[in-house]
């Protein structure tokens, strides 16, 4: 995402929510909901259909026509959730930038105390929450609670291992814009490589509250530990010049 020539003037207070779905027919509508109930009314949505085969294009459609307003939809081949948030970045006008997968639910007050954490916090430039983590059934399983070293400036312990949920977090999209969104080369780990580059722009701030429902199921990305694991070492390995100077 080449962001060295994008002047778009945000709309102060605005964030924007992006939502990559891929074969998202089943859970699409508790994610989608989720966002169109938040307390903090002004939002927006923009989902990119990553090359689905099921009917999640209808759902999007009939979401669409539902909200016009408030809810854009694109379309893309298959090419991965990082290349599908790019996509939507670029078309979005928000101060804020949101993450939530498709699988994904938000609890109605979550934007609300993010966008008053972070704005009493100039310096800060991430917000992210703990999560509740369920399973297909929607039977609770654990609490995913956030450890100390992920507030502030943690840029260190970034490098090393990955304490940010993605649909937990909320950034300025002027930070975004500044290194250049998600690094495409990334098709696994794109979230947390971008982390590492976000946490040297400014600090982030952690909200210790379950304020994100995170689903498990057999078809997560990150339960591809082999996979995982490689982008893992790609990660310390583009940083390592600038860490290694820290």
């Amino acid at each position: 995402m080449d962001s060295s020539e994008d002047n778009r003037r945000l709309k102060s207070g605005l964030v924007s929510v992006l939502m990559p779905c891929f074969n998202s027919a089943s859970t699409l509508r508790d994610a989608v909901d989720s966002v169109m109930t938040q307390s903090y009314e002004q939002v927006e949505l923009i989902c990119v259909d990553d090359g689905s085969t099921d009917d999640t294009m209808q759902l999007l459609a009939g979401y669409r026509d539902a909200w016009p307003d408030r809810l854009r939809v694109f379309q893309q081949d298959h090419q991965g959730p990082f290349v599908a948030r790019n996509l939507a970045a670029r078309h979005a006008w928000g101060e804020y930038l949101a993450l939530l997968d498709s699988d994904d639910v938000w609890l109605p007050e979550k934007l609300g105390l993010q966008i008053e954490a972070l704005e009493a916090e100039p310096d800060a430039v991430l917000s992210h929450t703990a999560a509740q983590v369920f399973d297909a059934d929607g039977k609770d399983l654990w609490v995913h609670w956030i450890e100390p070293p992920y507030e502030g400036d943690c840029f260190r312990r970034l490098v090393v291992a990955n304490g940010v949920a993605a649909s937990s977090t909320v950034f300025r999209h002027a930070a975004f814009l500044a290194i250049g969104g998600f690094d495409e080369a990334f098709p696994a780990r794109g979230d947390w490589e971008l982390w590492v580059r976000l946490s040297r722009q400014g600090l982030f701030l952690a909200l210790d509250s379950p304020l994100l429902r995170y689903r498990v199921h057999g078809q997560n990305m990150s339960r591809n530990v082999d996979r995982m694991r490689h982008f893992h070492m790609s990660i310390i390995e583009k940083n390592a010049r600038v860490y290694k100077g820290v």
